[in-house]
């Protein structure tokens, strides 16, 4: 089996209106073949997907050219999927990777690099994504929050791990504007390759915070979180101050330069198959 552009939504869930702003059902992804026996796949949100790169987010073309993983698949001659949607989180990051898992035996590829860059902590917290999942119980046996966060970013991690059971994927795992949390890795952070940096460690996000603020909802008692969450608004709050540097962001989403950046680093900092 062979991948093309308009072959993706065959296998993995596109955007439409119950996961994003798109109204009708959306292929955000993207792929590029350079008749390679090594696929590079690239997961994220926003900053993965190269949101701000081009005027408006309206041309694909300029989007692309200045994309960390199509430079870096250019780089490495590889052939380039792209599994992003702009203000997704980790748990969704997570399906794809299932989604690729479920196909994996029936590509060419000699080698497949799964690149996970996770975002803010809890983005996914009480959607879709994690209905069937018994927070009240959860929270009257764990009345940690850090732990919670951190177990959000755990349980999409060793989902996605189960592409491990290939012995031709390598899973690589980074951070955007966040700390990573809830996996070990070789690899700063993307904020951190662009040589920005604060004192304290963040982990969460203002996004995911919108969503955080209804775990009250699942509590008895909701008053140690009122006070763990305006810790964590702060520290997003202070994290956020790096978007300043209107250089490197727009919209809070690094600009094409800084893309190469990131791409010159993951060149350096893994050993690529050959």
């Amino acid at each position: 089996m062979k991948l093309t552009q308009d072959t993706l939504p065959n296998y993995f869930t596109i955007a439409d209106i119950t996961t994003s702003w798109h109204k009708t059902p959306t292929n955000t992804f993207d792929f590029t073949t350079r008749d390679s026996e090594h696929l590079l796949v690239t997961v994220g949100d926003s900053w993965t997907w190269g949101s701000d790169i081009s005027k408006n987010n309206k041309n694909d073309t300029e989007r692309i050219a200045g994309l960390y993983g199509n430079i870096l698949s250019d780089m490495l001659s590889y052939d380039w999927l792209n599994l992003a949607l702009c203000a997704q989180g980790n748990q969704w990051m997570a399906n794809r990777v299932t989604e690729l898992d479920n196909i994996v035996s029936q590509l060419h590829y000699k080698t497949i690099t799964v690149i996970v860059v996770f975002t803010g902590a809890g983005r996914m917290f009480n959607t879709k994504q994690d209905q069937t999942f018994d927070y009240i119980s959860y929270f009257k046996n764990n009345p940690n929050f850090d732990k919670f966060t951190e177990n959000l970013n755990i349980w999409a991690v060793n989902q996605i791990l189960k592409i491990d059971k290939h012995e031709h994927v390598n899973v690589y795992f980074s951070s955007n504007a966040v700390d990573p949390l809830g996996f070990n890795t070789k690899l700063l952070p993307w904020y951190q390759v662009l040589g920005l940096s604060d004192k304290v460690k963040c982990y969460t996000d203002i996004t995911a915070i919108n969503k955080l603020m209804q775990v009250p909802e699942f509590l008895q008692d909701s008053s140690v979180f009122k006070i763990w969450m305006m810790e964590q608004i702060d520290i997003a709050t202070v994290r956020e101050s790096i978007y300043n540097n209107a250089t490197i962001f727009k919209n809070q989403h690094p600009l094409a330069p800084y893309h190469k950046i990131w791409a010159d680093y993951l060149y350096k900092e893994i050993k690529w198959p050959k």
